[in-house]
């Protein structure tokens, strides 16, 4: 199954290539024909338009190069155990060990190769090894993951599994490397058919990949190992949906990603784990015993050379692009929900001339209307009047936005406070 899935794959990769090729020649051959056929000199200038937008398009297809590598990297200095732990792996599971290995931002494991040749030829292997990972897993559940992805394609792999396997990578970049729309959407439509065929491939190498899990980590632990890995992956997605992503879209950026990322992780509870991982989960649990004494050590001590400075340089080159403002969440959360209150804020204060006085007596005199933006605004304006008359201070919330809180550190429910009483008397105290 998984062989005769690989050669159809393998087939479909060369006629990726073939394709550009015969774009090219096809599109001027049927011009001339229209030109010819039709006496109209304008099909033929069209077909040479369109046959330049492909032939630009297939310089990038057949000089695409896999992105740059992201990260930062272990060398065998700053991770030895580390170093040790991937060797040892890669004798058992028969594959070749890693040319580098690299922290990335993500919370994943995988093995990405440079293949060159449409795939045919392996290349520069490197192994990225998630950050949000480290405090989250133990050794051996990290130990384990790392085996997973290295025998995902080991030797008796080589041949159409391994270039099949290549060729999803290759296909996928080249086709998102391709700038014109129109010739773009033919080859993400390919890239869309070939993932269609090769994306089962994967599948299967995981089952069978599975083998090693368990036996780096034992049936238990491997299971563990699965559901932790795939419960990690969706709260990163929505920790970066709900927390990341709204504030840069402000223009800021947290300067502790991963340390607010394992208290979001701590106080939210483990996200549902994916019906694919269950699968593969139950398949461990019906396989035959293997009972392994775990390492309960946390993950992040396999870097134990600079692994503060590893971090530190890794947020910089991840998260803190230039032009965005860094500082810490707690900090970065109060900065943002004072910014939202100041907008509502002004649409009171700017008729006023910027007096909280004045925005009283207009409210008093019925000149402002009262309706739900009305309530908004007034509700911006009680909040950053308190702030500023040091009543009130933003507390930092995992489970949903900041919250105000009094100089007591009890909550203030503005839902249920007469706002324009309110007002007025933090204007009194300002």
């Amino acid at each position: 199954m998984i062989a005769a899935r690989a050669r159809v794959a393998v087939a479909l990769l060369a006629g990726f290539y073939v394709m550009t090729v015969v774009l090219l020649i096809a599109v001027p051959v049927a011009g001339f024909v229209a030109t010819v056929a039709l006496s109209s000199r304008i099909y033929l200038w069209t077909a040479v338009v369109v046959d330049l937008i492909i032939l630009s398009a297939a310089v990038q297809v057949f000089v695409a190069r896999p992105p740059s590598p992201t990260g930062v990297r272990l060398t065998v200095a700053r991770a030895p155990e580390l170093w040790h732990v991937v060797r040892g792996l890669a004798a058992l599971t028969g594959t070749r060990e890693p040319d580098e290995i690299r922290l990335v931002a993500t919370p994943r494991v995988r093995v990405v190769e440079e293949a060159g040749l449409l795939g045919l030829r392996g290349g520069w292997v490197t192994l990225e090894i998630g950050a949000p990972l480290l405090p989250a897993l133990t050794v051996t559940e990290l130990t384990a993951t790392i085996g997973h992805e290295l025998s995902r394609l080991t030797r008796r792999h080589e041949g159409a599994v391994a270039v099949a396997h290549r060729g999803q990578v290759i296909v996928g970049a080249t086709a998102a490397a391709v700038r014109n729309a129109l010739v773009q959407s033919v080859f993400l439509w390919y890239a869309k058919l070939y993932g269609a065929v090769a994306g089962p491939i994967d599948q299967l190498l995981d089952r069978e990949a599975d083998q090693t899990l368990t036996a780096v980590a034992g049936r238990e632990g491997a299971a563990e190992t699965l559901r932790r890995t795939a419960q990690l992956e969706a709260a990163w997605r929505d920790y970066h949906d709900e927390y990341v992503t709204p504030l840069r879209e402000r223009g800021y950026v947290a300067a502790d990603m991963f340390d607010g990322f394992a208290r979001f992780t701590a106080e939210r509870g483990a996200p549902p784990v994916p019906a694919q991982t269950r699968d593969r989960i139950a398949a461990i649990a019906a396989g035959p015993p293997a009972t392994v004494a775990p390492d309960t050590r946390p993950a992040q001590e396999l870097i134990s050379e600079e692994r503060a400075e590893v971090l530190r340089q890794l947020e910089a080159g991840a998260f803190q692009d230039t032009g965005f403002r860094v500082m810490p969440w707690e900090q970065l959360s109060a900065q943002a929900a004072t910014n939202a209150a100041q907008l509502d804020a002004n649409r009171l204060l700017e008729p006023a001339g910027g007096d909280v006085h004045e925005v009283l007596r207009r409210l008093s005199d019925g000149r402002v209307p009262w309706d739900t933006d009305t309530v908004a605004a007034l509700r911006g304006l009680v909040v950053v009047t308190m702030l500023d008359a040091g009543a009130a201070t933003w507390r930092h919330s995992w489970t949903g936005p900041a919250q105000l809180v009094d100089r007591e550190g009890d909550p203030v429910d503005l839902a249920a406070t007469d706002l324009a009483a309110a007002l007025a008397r933090a204007a009194v105290r300002s």
